[in-house]
């Protein structure tokens, strides 16, 4: 997936319509995994520009891809995911448990997302250690 800072004219309009559904109570997993990814791709994109968001739909994100098929769409999202914490690591600390969960279920990601969930982690850790 080739997108670029070109999409941060849409992002305005498409993040919080993707956050709406990623909050919505009734709304089927697969729907769920597609807004997670769509969210996580445009972080690849634009992170500065959705990273301030992160708090509002980490959870629902997590949850929704932690049983996800192990593809290049979840790794898309996770690489996604992981570079917005690196610029608001505080909106991860509310869900530290899912983002635990979710990087346990996941098979085999990519060297490079290991080494982005490897990143995290010890950002969390170091977190933990000064509370």
């Amino acid at each position: 997936m080739q997108l670029g800072p070109e999409m941060r004219p849409y992002i305005a309009h498409m993040l919080p319509r993707l956050i709406q559904v990623m909050n919505h109570e009734n709304v089927l997993n697969p729907v769920l995994e597609n807004a997670s990814i769509a969210i996580g791709r445009l972080a690849l994109s634009c992170p500065e520009d959705i990273a301030p968001e992160l708090p509002t739909f980490a959870g629902p994100f997590l949850r929704a891809l932690k049983d996800a098929k192990d593809n290049l769409e979840k790794d898309s999202a996770f690489r996604g995911f992981c570079t917005m914490i690196a610029l608001s690591p505080n909106g991860i600390l509310n869900h530290l448990t899912d983002f635990i969960v979710a990087i346990g279920n996941y098979n085999e990601p990519t060297p490079e997302l290991r080494d982005m969930f490897r990143q995290v982690f010890h950002f969390s850790a170091s977190c933990m250690l000064t509370i």
